[in-house]
């Protein structure tokens, strides 16, 4: 995301201006395009700086969650597909699950289910 060359204080100090007087004054003062100044106006209208900037806060929050959610996703979905495609002999899927026990994934990853595990025949 890019970074705003503006803090969230002048923000607001701008927008409050622009009440007073006419918005192409404000972003001739200050350099901005009117369209910046209509999307400042619909993200922080009726916002005082502390809660504009829990709003940003919040929104970068947000976004680190998402990739956090995304990235264990990813790991879900490889391990299934790891089981899906792996036959396990019957010597070696004890060890396997006292593996996965130990090291917790089992708790972590309730969802994959282990029922259509083959085994093969000597």
């Amino acid at each position: 995301m890019k970074v705003s060359k503006f803090s969230i204080e002048k923000i607001i100090q701008i927008l409050t201006e622009a009440k007073v007087a006419s918005v192409s004054e404000v972003c001739r003062k200050y350099q901005i395009s009117s369209s910046t100044y209509y999307k400042w106006v619909q993200k922080f209208s009726g916002f005082s700086t502390n809660d504009a900037k829990r709003l940003i806060l919040l929104e970068s929050e947000n976004a680190e969650l998402k990739k956090l959610l995304a990235e264990k996703e990813l790991e879900i979905n490889a391990l299934r597909e790891f089981v899906k495609k792996t036959t396990f002999e019957p010597d070696h899927l004890f060890p396997c699950l006292i593996w996965l026990t130990y090291n917790s994934y089992f708790k972590r990853f309730q969802s994959v289910s282990f029922h259509h595990l083959s085994y093969r025949q000597r």
